[in-house]
């Protein structure tokens, strides 16, 4: 899991592409640091204490940066793109491996 949360630390750093005229990318430096802060901060807090509420609540987290990740493709290119599209399926693996009771 420390992996995971340093991988979206150091790779969050993208730049729209050209195709950045569409609506989901209007606003996608705003909510992706929320979703990111939401997922370091649940992360680091499951990392210390393993308890149930601490786990469905990096599972939200977990769930909703994938989301937000899945909604913004379409304004990357190139390698971004293909970082973005690596990170979505390590935390899908992350996120199936969980088990919250």
């Amino acid at each position: 899991m420390k992996k995971i949360i340093l991988l979206i630390a150091l790779s969050f750093v993208f730049a729209c592409s050209s195709n950045d005229d569409s609506p989901n990318c209007a606003d996608v430096s705003d909510e992706g640091i929320a979703a990111v802060e939401a997922l370091l901060t649940t992360g680091i807090a499951f990392a210390g204490d393993q308890s149930n509420s601490n786990c469905l609540a990096y599972k939200t987290a977990l769930e909703n940066y994938i989301a937000y990740s899945q909604s913004i493709l379409d304004c990357l290119e190139g390698t971004d793109l293909s970082e973005l599209q690596t990170e979505i399926a390590e935390l899908q693996l992350e996120l199936t491996n969980l088990s919250c009771s």
